[in-house]
């Protein structure tokens, strides 16, 4: 019976790494990696889901604002059997599309503009983050593995 509380609950469940290069080319428009499911049981992973997403935060105290945006998302849907205490791998190419604000688009004009808008994206204390989030539905389960890995782009 507490076998059965745990694999509910997720505990000795799924575990995902994610394999990635850290460093991103915004200029090719995938993303290639792999994830690798482990699990001290036996585990039946029905849905996998993995997103790029870009976190762009801008102002400061109680001006500041965040949004969230979605650049590339994919979904794999064929069921991975996990076998107890060994690793599944699982190669993905995750397409993405880069959204490029008008400041970005200005400063690509020449490198006077570049500058400019590199001041002004300082003053306004606008970043962006990129991260990419892998979230899996395992059979039986009421926790499902979930987990995200921060990237950067050159």
């Amino acid at each position: 019976m507490f076998g059965t509380i745990k694999n509910w609950l997720g505990i000795e469940g799924v575990k995902i790494e994610i394999e990635v290069n850290d460093k991103l080319d915004p200029k090719k428009d995938t993303v290639d990696g792999s994830l690798l499911f482990y699990s001290k049981r036996e585990q039946l992973v029905e849905h996998v889901d993995i997103k790029l997403i870009e976190k762009y935060t801008r102002g400061r105290r109680k001006n500041k604002l965040i949004n969230e945006y979605i650049l590339g998302e994919m979904e794999y849907d064929k069921q991975i059997e996990v076998p107890a205490e060994q690793f599944i791998q699982l190669e993905f190419s995750l397409p993405f599309r880069v959204i490029k604000s008008d400041m970005d688009r200005y400063a690509d004009w020449s490198f006077i503009t570049r500058g400019l808008v590199e001041v002004a994206k300082k003053v306004k204390n606008a970043r962006s983050e990129y991260r990419i989030e892998v979230s899996a539905r395992v059979k039986n389960t009421a926790m499902h593995p979930f987990v995200k890995k921060m990237v950067y782009f050159d």
